[in-house]
C-alpha cells in the first residue's frame, strides 16, 4: 500500500493522528451515506442504533472542523463500509450505479430478498460484515470486533 499524504484542512493537520482518523472516517461515512442516499435513521443504524443528538454533533462537528471522538466499535462500522463502497464503485463502474446496488433486492446468501442497505440495517455489526464479504469478498482486520458480532 502507498504511503500518500492526504491534504487535510489546516485546523485538522493540528490534531492528533487519533483525531485525524475519526475527521477522514466520519466525513466518508457522511459522504457515503449521501451517495447511497441513507436516511438519518439509517445512518443512525449503521453507526450501531446511535441517536439522532449524536448524528447531528458528528455532523455539525464535521462541518466546523472540530475533533470528535469515535469509537473503536465505529470505527470498525465505517472501515467495513468504505470497503463496501471502493468494492461496489470497482464491481458496478460508477458511484450512482452502485449506489442503486445497494438499494436493490437481492436473492440467496445472506441478503434472502433484502437490499444490501436493509441487511445491514436490520443485523448491526454483523450484518455489516456479511455485506463486506458479499461485496469484497474479504473484511477488514477488526479484531476481537469481529468474533464479537459472529
Amino acid at each position: 500500500m502507498s504511503k500518500r499524504k492526504l491534504n487535510l484542512p489546516p485546523e485538522i493537520e493540528a490534531y492528533s493522528n487519533t483525531e485525524q482518523v475519526a475527521y477522514l472516517a466520519t466525513k466518508a461515512l457522511f459522504r457515503i451515506g449521501e451517495d447511497w442516499r441513507c436516511s438519518d435513521k439509517e445512518l443512525m443504524a449503521l453507526l450501531g442504533n446511535i441517536g439522532l443528538v449524536e448524528l447531528t454533533t458528528l455532523r455539525t462537528a464535521l462541518e466546523k472542523l472540530e475533533p470528535v471522538p469515535v469509537p473503536r466499535e465505529r470505527l470498525a462500522r465505517i472501515k467495513c463500509l468504505v470497503t463496501i463502497y471502493k468494492a461496489g464503485i470497482e464491481t458496478y463502474g460508477s458511484v450512482q450505479k452502485a449506489a442503486r446496488e445497494m438499494r436493490i433486492s437481492r436473492s440467496g446468501q445472506p441478503f434472502q430478498g433484502k437490499a444490501p442497505i436493509a441487511h445491514m440495517v436490520n443485523n448491526g455489526l454483523s450484518g455489516i460484515i456479511e455485506c463486506t464479504k458479499a461485496f469484497a469478498g474479504t473484511v477488514p482486520d477488526l479484531g476481537e470486533l469481529q468474533q464479537k458480532a459472529s
